[in-house]
């Protein structure tokens, strides 16, 4: 059992990670396609 909530944490931790990543840089993207929506 406790096995397998190790690995659960760590894909949790993985998915966390890229989010944190893509995020960001979805919204950068975002704002150079639409300046306009800053506001």
């Amino acid at each position: 059992m406790r096995e397998k909530l190790n690995v659960v944490l760590d894909w949790l931790e993985r998915a966390a990670t890229i989010v944190a990543i893509v995020v960001p840089a979805t919204r950068k993207v975002a704002d150079l396609l639409e300046p306009n929506k800053a506001e």
